[in-house]
Formats: C-alpha cells, sequence, structure tokens
C-alpha cells in the first residue's frame, strides 16, 4: 500500500538517513501495479507515477524496476552508500574456440572483476510485497 511505502521513508529518516536523493527499486510486477493502485480511493492519484521524461515516481522520489531484484521486493535507499569497486578495466575476448566460424558467428565475451558493499546497511529498506 501507500502508507507502506511511506512508512519506509520514515524507517529511513528515523536511522538519520539523509532522505533527498533516495531511490525506490523493485521488480516489474510490483512497479505496473504500483501505477494502477490509488493513493486513495477515487483520488485518480496513483502510487507510481511519471515526473513526465519517462522517469518513475512514489511519493516524490525516483523509483524504477528490474527484472533483476528478487520477486516480492521492493527497496528504498540511499543508493550513494552503495560502494563499488573495480579491479582492473574490463577485458573483451573473441571466443577463438567452438565451431562459431563454421556458423558465420563471432562470440565476444566481456568480464569485469567488482567487489559491490554497503557503507551504511540503515540506508536501505527492504519490503516484502505480496502482489
Amino acid at each position: 500500500t501507500f502508507a507502506e511505502l511511506v512508512q519506509m521513508e520514515g524507517l529511513l529518516a528515523d536511522d538519520n538517513i539523509n532522505t533527498s536523493g533516495l531511490v525506490y527499486l523493485t521488480t516489474p510486477t510490483i512497479g505496473t501495479t504500483l501505477k494502477t493502485i490509488e493513493k486513495a480511493t477515487n483520488t485518480g492519484q496513483f502510487v507510481w507515477t511519471d515526473n513526465g521524461q519517462g522517469e518513475g515516481l512514489v511519493n516524490g522520489y525516483k523509483a524504477a524496476y528490474t527484472k533483476n531484484m528478487p520477486t516480492g521486493t521492493a527497496l528504498l535507499g540511499q543508493f550513494s552508500d552503495l560502494l563499488m569497486a573495480y579491479w582492473g578495466s574490463i577485458d573483451i575476448e573473441v571466443d577463438p574456440y567452438g565451431d562459431n566460424f563454421k556458423k558465420g558467428n563471432v562470440s565476444v565475451r566481456a568480464m569485469l572483476d567488482m567487489d559491490i558493499n554497503v557503507r551504511r546497511p540503515e540506508s536501505f529498506c527492504k519490503l516484502a510485497v505480496t502482489v
């Protein structure tokens, strides 16, 4: 519900997280469902809106959905507290093995070594959602 999403904001604020720049991240199923749910009955105001430039908004915060999120999960977080460290550069190689040449195909492999960590775990709030 809209109230549960707003409650997530409050939980982060209670942990002294800077709430400016928070981002909602969820699955396509949840995101598209929120586009059809009204904040309150018969208001015509929906939980998930658009800022007019193709970006999603939930209660004024940016919102996005991706299939890379676990099913039934909504996340609200201060993504500036998400750290990504890259070890080296992207390695791009053409696969010299296999029968791709016979088929007229070329296989290309790209690899990037990296670590991801969270500076402050309190900067993220997860909600389990049933749609």
